[in-house]
């Protein structure tokens, strides 16, 4: 049986048993051996220096159960600015879809708000649909920077032979977009957006299988003039 919304106990991890549950539950996520996952001494350090290490675990009577989820961030400097780039979200499969993302998420911003942070980031994959509406359409972040081969090869069984390009999100924590949108606003349309330019257009084949083929020099000075593109997600299959 799948746990409700309300059979779900966010908070801080604390101590190196839970950080070692942590641990565990990142491999039960990115797979065995996973070499990019956070280590205990990481996430101790993290957290004396105003980053986020937390879990989601299933209520079990007065103490915790199981972790079903798990953020992790840290705190930095940029041009002079404090801001947050959040490193890992992860949630088990046996609780998807039942919000426990967002709710991990709105923690995190939670958390650094209270302590003077009104900016975070992180990278998704962009032709991840799925990802792209928790990250744009449901939380109200942006992405205008796209980084090729962000993190390099991945020993990950998820993601092993493929690329790991990314778009980098902007989260403005204070912003009246991202209160609107984690009061339950929804995105824009498809419609509304279909004017826009194609960031990375299909083949001329049926068989969108095959991805997206490389812009042209023209397509791509267009869209970096452009305020704005489209991006079709989905490809993975």
């Amino acid at each position: 049986m799948r746990p409700d919304r309300d059979d779900v106990h966010i908070r801080e991890l604390s101590g190196m048993a839970e950080f070692t549950r942590a641990v565990a539950f990142q491999e039960e996520t990115w797979g065995s051996g996973f070499s990019e996952r956070v280590p205990r001494s990481m996430m101790k350090v993290t957290q004396r220096l105003g980053g986020v290490v937390a879990g989601a675990f299933r209520a079990d009577g007065a103490a915790d159960g199981a972790m079903v989820g798990f953020v992790f961030g840290v705190t930095g400097v940029e041009a002079g600015r404090v801001v947050h780039w959040s490193d890992i979200l992860a949630v088990s499969p046996d609780v998807r879809d039942r919000g426990v993302g967002v709710r991990l998420k709105r923690f995190q911003r939670d958390a650094v708000l209270a302590r003077g942070v009104t900016r975070m980031y992180w990278t998704f994959d962009p032709l991840e649909s799925r990802n792209a509406y928790l990250n744009l359409g449901k939380l109200g972040a942006v992405a205008r920077e796209y980084e090729p081969d962000m993190y390099g090869a991945s020993d990950s069984p998820l993601h092993r032979g493929l690329g790991t390009d990314r778009f980098v999100a902007v989260w403005k924590l204070d912003s009246e977009r991202v209160r609107r949108r984690l009061a339950g606003e929804p995105p824009p349309a498809s419609d509304t957006v279909a004017h826009l330019a194609l960031a990375f257009p299909l083949p001329d084949v049926p068989d969108t299988r095959a991805g997206p083929r490389a812009p042209s020099a023209a397509e791509v000075q267009a869209l970096l003039d452009s305020p704005a593109a489209r991006v079709a997600g989905g490809f993975r299959v």
